[in-house]
């Protein structure tokens, strides 16, 4: 054995010694194939994992694991996820049942439960309603208002409303970062007024962030640096937007001086 492969089949065996220790009475489990994980969850030790008990292994996933834990808080994906585990649906997985059908790592299997069960009635469009009861699912708080300006982001036809292919491209616009500069633009101008105040900015952070978002202050000093007006109105151009979003984006350290001096004047 490998020394890979000699802690693999430790870990086993003390699952398996764990187990057997607390419920000697029951059938051994090692003769169903059972893995280190499966005994690991099996709480009661009745040789099957109950929905709780399968929910509560998959809550105790690795930091490194694709799967974030928190996507296993919204219903629907939990009970399509449970329902593609339980083949002969009797509400237990045998050993066999729960390694034959682990969690998808397919994201796209996600996003589409995830979309069906937010698409409220039926139409295969998400509106702005719908798409914050699917966004609060992953983000939280996701006020009405807010839907209806990040609706915009992601709907190519404006008809107000996200198809699935839509809203797919939206969610994968995001996590790569790298909307079209016309989606940047109007991201962060909530009024459409065309200019992106700081406090729209700080708004729009706050919506999809929360707690991890730049206090406003630092919102406010890094839109100055941006904006081209002396003193500066904390109020960028889709230009200067579209600048303010750029990774590659550099800060003159004479105009951020400047900017600090504006804002503590204010």
């Amino acid at each position: 054995l490998t020394s890979g492969s000699r802690a693999i089949d430790a870990q086993y065996k003390s699952a398996l010694a764990l187990w057997q220790g607390r419920w000697p009475a029951a059938k051994s489990i090692e003769k169903q194939g059972a893995s280190a994980e499966f005994m690991s969850a099996d709480a009661d030790g009745d040789g099957v994992l109950s929905k709780n008990e399968w929910f509560t292994a998959n809550q105790n996933l690795p930091d490194d694991c694709f799967m974030l834990p928190a996507i296993l808080e919204v219903p629907a994906i939990v009970d399509e996820a449970w329902a593609r585990a339980d083949k002969d649906h009797d509400a237990a997985l045998t050993p066999a049942e729960y390694d034959a059908e682990p969690l998808p790592e397919d994201m796209a299997w996600y996003m589409k439960v995830a979309f069906n069960a937010s698409d409220a009635d039926g139409d295969g469009l998400l509106n702005a309603t719908e798409f914050a009861a699917l966004m609060a699912c992953f983000k939280g708080e996701l006020l009405h208002n807010k839907a209806e300006h990040f609706i915009t982001w992601g709907d190519e036809d404006n008809d107000d409303k996200l198809s699935m292919l839509e809203y797919s491209a939206f969610i994968n616009h995001a996590m790569a970062g790298n909307f079209t500069p016309t989606v940047v633009a109007k991201m962060f101008d909530v009024d459409g007024d065309g200019s992106a105040t700081a406090e729209e900015i700080h708004e729009v952070l706050d919506a999809f962030f929360g707690v991890g978002a730049p206090p406003l202050e630092d919102v406010k000093l890094n839109v100055c640096a941006f904006d081209d007006d002396t003193p500066s109105d904390f109020a960028l151009t889709p230009e200067q937007t579209i600048m303010y979003a750029s990774p590659e984006r550099e800060m003159p350290a004479e105009k951020l001086e400047d900017c600090a001096g504006q804002l503590a004047v204010a």
